[in-house]
């Protein structure tokens, strides 16, 4: 393989919370849009669900076509503020969709629904040559994006790990189903509660 090419991992693992937000049935959403359209939908898309995410201390990892995947970097200090940020991120997000909806409306384009999840544990980060993280690896976020699918559209759901931390400071939420990873690991999926 030319060496141009290969892809170098920085030895960087912390705990964060991570997080995906995955547009319902998006390829029905936009399968009928030509072009311009597709651009004009996806720019007002991504422009207002990130300045959700940056307003609240989170960061963008990348777009994946139909969602977005984000972390919270304070969130590598256990602490009752950087969980809070976790818990009115989770909020606004879905309090964003009635303006999406609504920019998408006046473009005459279609609206959306979404679905977001988070997760809490040990992510593999990928830097750049300044050491920023550029991107995340591994299985809290392969998870996080699994289990999405189990939150019902315009609603947050969260793994157990983060549950069991938001629960330490006073957030309540309800067990929505078990998440199998194969045979040997098993953990809950939750909704908060507001």
């Amino acid at each position: 393989m030319p060496e141009e090419t290969q892809i170098t991992f920085a030895k960087h693992h912390s705990r964060f919370v991570v997080g995906v937000l995955d547009i319902v049935h998006s390829t029905e959403t936009t399968v009928s849009l030509d072009g311009d359209a597709i651009d004009h939908f996806y720019t007002i898309f991504l422009r207002e669900i990130s300045k959700v995410i940056h307003t609240h201390g989170a960061k963008v990892i990348k777009n994946v076509g139909d969602g977005v995947i984000f972390y919270f970097p304070q969130t590598a200090e256990i602490n009752e503020e950087s969980f809070q940020e976790v818990v009115s991120c989770s909020s606004a997000l879905l309090e964003a969709r009635t303006k999406l909806n609504s920019q998408l409306t006046e473009s005459q384009l279609p609206e959306i629904s979404y679905r977001v999840s988070m997760s809490y544990g040990q992510v593999s980060a990928m830097l750049d040559s300044q050491s920023k993280i550029i991107d995340l690896f591994g299985a809290t976020l392969n998870t996080c994006d699994k289990f999405n699918k189990l939150a019902q559209p315009n609603t947050a759901v969260v793994g157990e790990a983060l549950y069991e931390k938001l629960a330490r400071y006073g957030f309540k939420g309800e067990k929505i189903a078990d998440f199998a990873i194969g045979q040997k690991m098993r953990f809950g999926v939750y909704q908060l509660i507001a």
